[in-house]
């Protein structure tokens, strides 16, 4: 609208945990005074699948979707007014919103095209006889508290195919892998286990958070037999944390940081076409011709400054580190 300069959502940070207070501010500059109903603001956080399958020869859609927030209020104005309108008067204006994170778990924030995860703001101006302005800001939730130091017994995990009939769609992706040196024969090759395997930035482990969604990682050792061809394979399950590792011994609080996943799997390998604005060159310096601007990617917690000698050692340890998703 003409009367409307400036209508910005600003949040306090740009990445939350479950149980955190999320706040921020509406800011609105207006060149004239105008009727206002309301500015109403909504938190959601809701888990979209969707992919095409073929059934009988037809190309079908299968998709669903899980909420996980729902959170509405009004920050100016009321819900049913009684008489005259309201009038917002011109210039600068700040709203200020909070809204408390549920407690319990909450899946991380996730990208890929059969399954996104996406936690969000929107706001919009009811204006009568008009139609509202709206606008959307989207924020990364870490993901559910999980430390993978934590003391516990363990415990075993066994599923059972049984229930209603439904579809699913699976994808493998290999994080990091390293083949080691060709053993000769009648000699002895020792695995040196007190060498680190640095990983890259992923997506934490996910399993039984959210129905729509399963993430869980795998250490893969294997033996290459070259005459015979019968391989000797270990599977490790392993987890991906999102707490702040603890040093034994130490009480030197580890540095953490947040970083967008890599590239190579999923939920980092797509960016929604929504999240992606082109650009068109007009000559000036450092903007490339046909370059895409992304207005939003999740990011992972990631441990900031890892130490080269564990980075060198991982590429002698002979392992190899494979992730599976199943949506």
């Amino acid at each position: 609208m003409d009367y409307i300069r400036e209508f910005d959502i600003r949040l306090e940070k740009e990445m939350y945990y479950a149980g955190e207070t999320l706040s921020g501010h509406i800011i609105v500059n207006t060149v004239e005074n105008f009727k206002l109903r309301a500015i109403r603001v909504m938190l959601r956080g809701k888990a979209h699948a969707e992919w095409k399958v073929l059934v009988s020869g037809d190309r079908r859609t299968v998709k669903d979707d899980q909420v996980f927030i729902d959170d509405r209020a009004i920050i100016w104005g009321k819900d049913k007014v009684d008489g005259s309108l309201p009038i917002l008067p011109r210039g600068q204006h700040a709203f200020g919103f909070r809204f408390q994170l549920p407690e319990s778990s909450l899946p991380c924030s996730f990208e890929s095209r059969p399954c996104t995860v996406r936690y969000y703001v929107k706001v919009t101006m009811d204006i009568p006889y008009a139609s509202p302005p709206q606008g959307m800001k989207y924020f990364t939730i870490i993901g559910p508290h999980i430390d993978c130091m934590e003391e516990q017994y363990l415990h075993v995990e066994f599923f059972i195919d049984r229930g209603v009939l439904g579809v699913n769609r699976e994808v493998s992706h290999t994080v990091l892998e390293y083949r080691g040196d060709q053993i000769p024969p009648h000699t002895r090759h020792k695995f040196d286990s007190s060498n680190s395997l640095v990983v890259p930035v992923m997506p934490p482990t996910l399993v039984g958070v959210c129905r729509l969604l399963q993430m869980y990682y795998v250490l893969k050792v294997w033996i290459e037999m070259e005459k015979s061809g019968d391989d000797l394979m270990m599977n490790f399950p392993i987890t991906i944390a999102t707490c702040p590792f603890r040093i034994p011994n130490s009480k030197q609080e580890p540095n953490i940081d947040y970083a967008v996943c890599c590239d190579h799997v999923e939920g980092g390998m797509y960016i929604g076409p929504e999240f992606q604005l082109g650009q068109v060159y007009d000559g000036s310096m450092g903007v490339e011709e046909g370059e895409t601007v992304v207005l939003y990617r999740p990011v992972y917690v990631s441990i900031r400054n890892p130490t080269r000698g564990a980075s060198g050692s991982a590429n002698q340890a002979g392992t190899s580190n494979e992730r599976h998703d199943r949506v």
